[in-house]
C-alpha cells in the first residue's frame, strides 16, 4: 500500500494545520502494527526545511 501523504514542509496551510498533519502523520506510523518498511520520497526541487 502506498499513502501520499501531506507534504507539510511545502503546504501553504497555517502553523496549526502543519502541526495537526504532523501529530496525525506521526501516530499513523507508531500505531500500525503490519508496517515493515517506509519509502520517503523527496521532490529534489524543493530545498531542505527545519521540520517543525
Amino acid at each position: 500500500m502506498f499513502a501520499d501523504l501531506p507534504g507539510y514542509g511545502f503546504a501553504r496551510v497555517t502553523p496549526a494545520l502543519q502541526k495537526k498533519w504532523k501529530q496525525m502523520i506521526e501516530e499513523y506510523l507508531i500505531n500500525r502494527e503490519p508496517l515493515m518498511a517506509i519509502v520517503f520520497i523527496v521532490d529534489i526541487r524543493r530545498n531542505p526545511q527545519n521540520s517543525i
